[in-house]
């Protein structure tokens, strides 16, 4: 498995699966969300938020280097939105780096870890 580093991440990003966990439920409960969308199964499919700087504050905990993320985001999935964050890298990347998949709750509308 990939254990890369990457330097747009913060140190906070790999310490703990929890600092992910709660910025992405945050999005969510703050509207900061433009589009998401999740498989039936809570399976994560794409999600982006709006680029603004209430977004960039809460993204702060794992992202670093928000223009750095940016690049290496649209290039990995191909999206050219540059009014947007998206966040198909985070979330990749912290299933490669922690080997935890991070799957939606319809019922309770927040991120889990699904335990296999």
């Amino acid at each position: 498995m990939n254990k890369e580093q990457k330097e747009f991440y913060t140190a906070d990003f790999y310490k703990s699966t929890q600092t992910t966990l709660k910025v992405l439920n945050a999005l969510v409960q703050s509207c900061q969300m433009r589009s998401m969308e999740m498989y039936r199964n809570g399976e994560f499919l794409y999600m982006d938020a709006y680029d603004d700087a209430h977004t960039r504050e809460i993204l702060s905990p794992v992202i670093s280097d928000f223009n750095a993320y940016k690049v290496y985001n649209n290039e990995k999935f191909i999206a050219s939105i540059h009014t947007r964050i998206g966040l198909c890298a985070l979330v990749d990347d912290f299933e490669m780096f922690f080997e935890q998949k991070i799957r939606w709750d319809y019922d309770a509308e927040q991120f889990f870890i699904h335990e296999e």
